[in-house]
């Protein structure tokens, strides 16, 4: 009887070949795959009186309604006002929480935060 093999991923790249990923493949060893360019990080204060109907929206020049934002939060202070800010920051909306717009971004919580917070945004391109 044959013993588990395992799999291989593979990655379709620019030229329609299928690379495999092994756990020691480097994007140089990968021809023609292009990323794409990071915008960002940019740091946003999400304050707390700014929340309209558990949303707040925050201008991002050069963002776009296709682009697609990461997001990960920003603890500063002491550790009480870091856990503040961390479930300030976990209230955010799992759904619908980080929107682009066009030159904004949207943000909306599940109830509506009680302190100011911070969050990084990026995005590629």
């Amino acid at each position: 009887m044959p013993k588990n093999q395992g799999f291989v991923m593979t990655i379709k790249a620019n030229d329609g070949t299928l690379v495999p990923l092994y756990p020691n493949t480097t994007l140089s060893q990968i021809i023609d795959l292009t990323l794409g360019e990071v915008y960002g990080p940019f740091t946003l204060t999400l304050s707390a009186n700014n929340w309209v109907n558990n949303q707040q929206t925050l201008p991002l020049e050069g963002i776009s309604s296709v682009n697609v934002p990461y997001c990960v939060k920003v603890l500063t202070g002491t550790p009480e006002q870091m856990i503040a800010q961390d479930e300030a920051y976990s209230l955010l909306d799992p759904i619908t929480g980080i929107e682009s717009l066009q030159n904004e971004i949207r943000f909306t919580c599940t109830s509506t935060p009680t302190v100011d917070f911070q969050v990084q945004i990026s995005w590629t391109i």
